[in-house]
């Protein structure tokens, strides 16, 4: 998951997110959304918040897939999921 969302498409990232038990899951401490967002690649990012990924969920010093998206050139427009960030 964490490889399609860095290099594959957002057709495969949709099709992964629905053969795993948690979209969430973490790989070296980050999930797919985070690499997704992290690499600039919006398109599976989306792909992955519309499949459940939590993009508020605290990575790497309080900071979100979320956060990331924010701060960052390229607004991910990723959906909220389970309410609003953190304050």
């Amino acid at each position: 998951m964490h490889l399609a969302a860095e290099w594959g498409t957002p057709e495969s990232v949709t099709e992964l997110a629905r053969r795993v038990d948690d979209v969430d899951a973490e790989y070296d401490d980050r999930t797919a959304l985070w690499v997704a967002v992290f690499a600039r690649r919006l398109d599976n990012a989306r792909a992955l918040a519309v499949a459940g990924a939590d993009p508020w969920r605290p990575m790497m010093a309080g900071w979100s897939p979320g956060r990331l998206a924010l701060a960052g050139p390229d607004h991910a427009d990723l959906p909220r999921a389970r309410g609003p960030p953190p304050r």
